[in-house]
């Protein structure tokens, strides 16, 4: 073997173990960061900004570094680029498979959803049980202002949403579900929505309110947080909560407990025409009741029910009126359910099936049923005792 040719192999053994050790620019990467939070959202035409927190990314000189959590923003094309730009400026690996909350632009949402999940999902595989949102304020803003101990956006967002679930006017939606609902055959999806709020002592915090409303490719409306609980109702995803109502006779409030649901859907197509039901069952126990009524009776139980009943039953007409009419976007699983019952006739109405959804009679009833009083008692009047008799002794007070 002749000299140059064994100095060639050799130079090209040392990149090769260069490359296998995890080297960037003459570097070994023996560090790495996590991120916990990430953010996106569109600069330009096919340009991006990504805004990541990293965790276990180490500050200060190289005795005394500490470990801290650390924002990053860059621009580029995809995410790849972004990622590799990160990596060649942090001079270690990053690491995307631990982040618990991602956050888009609304921006983003509304033009460019599928590129994002597409492309970015393959090259940077993060995990399927990350939680989405929306914004409409600037995403950075929102991170920082997450939580009121530091820039830890993954906390409060991923935490919160596992929370809530057992609030009834929030949705709470991975990404692992969002795909789900994207490549169905309906194609239509949602994602919480997150906004700024500025408290009377101008302390931002950040609050889940609203929902967005995904149409095939991207971003159509959003539902506001009454909408979104008659969403809640209608997708059969209530686990908790409560409902109150104000008695029109006394102003007083009343309100339950629920500890149950049950939603059912029934559907008829005939000659192009979509009819659709959905009846609601809720029970739950008294939590307040401020009209000093006795429980016991069996009357004024069934008035609350019925009070309850006709607030929810409005509710529920209001977000099927603005899917319809507003969205024209069915996020109900009407569509999902005849696929799913009657495959055959979904197959022949599907290329119509938007404008079969906007113009469907979709009608609703609800049924709330209070199990139990809870501990709303009426309170007897005190009625003073007789004095005792002459001869008998009186004990106590």
């Amino acid at each position: 073997m002749s000299m140059p040719r064994y100095l060639s192999q050799i130079i090209l053994y040392f990149f090769l173990t260069l490359l296998l050790s995890g080297c960037w620019s003459n570097l070994e990467l023996r560090d790495a960061a996590i991120v916990s939070g990430v953010g996106v959202e569109k600069v330009s035409s096919q340009r991006y900004r990504m805004i990541v927190e990293m965790i276990g990314a180490p500050t200060g000189e190289e005795n005394t570094k500490t470990m801290s959590h650390t924002m990053l923003s860059r621009v580029g094309r995809t995410m790849l680029d972004i990622a590799r730009e990160m990596v060649r400026d942090m001079k270690r690996r990053i690491l995307f498979t631990h982040a618990k909350s991602i956050v888009l632009s609304h921006t983003m949402a509304r033009e460019d959803l599928y590129w994002i999940f597409d492309i970015w999902v393959r090259d940077q595989q993060p995990q399927l049980g990350a939680y989405l949102f929306v914004t409409d304020d600037p995403v950075q803003d929102v991170l920082r202002a997450s939580t009121a101990y530091g820039s830890s956006a993954e906390f409060p967002l991923s935490a919160g949403m596992q929370n809530i679930h057992f609030i009834s006017n929030y949705t709470t939606h991975t990404m692992r579900e969002f795909l789900r609902d994207m490549y169905g055959p309906v194609n239509n999806g949602y994602l919480p929505m997150l906004h700024i709020r500025h408290d009377l002592s101008k302390i931002p915090l950040v609050e889940y309110a609203g929902t967005a409303v995904i149409h095939h490719n991207h971003m159509v409306e959003q539902l506001t947080t009454r909408e979104t609980q008659g969403l809640v109702w209608l997708l059969g995803q209530e686990k908790g909560g409560a409902i109150d109502v104000i008695n029109p006779r006394n102003h007083t409030r009343q309100a339950i407990e629920l500890t149950n649901e049950k939603t059912t859907l029934q559907m008829n197509v005939v000659h192009d025409h979509l009819a659709a039901h959905f009846s609601l069952h809720l029970e739950g126990t008294v939590a307040q009741d401020s009209g000093g009524h006795n429980m016991a009776q069996s009357i004024p139980t069934q008035q609350m029910e019925r009070a309850i009943a006709t607030k929810v039953q409005t509710i529920l007409t209001d977000t099927i009126t603005t899917l319809q009419k507003k969205d024209h976007t069915d996020i109900l699983s009407i569509g999902l359910h005849l696929y799913r019952t009657h495959p055959h006739v979904w197959h022949q109405v599907s290329p119509q099936w938007d404008d079969l959804f906007t113009h469907a009679h979709i009608t609703t009833s609800v049924n709330v049923h209070i199990v139990h009083p809870g501990l709303a008692r009426y309170v007897y009047p005190k009625i003073p005792l007789p004095s005792p008799p002459v001869g008998f002794l009186k004990v106590g007070g």
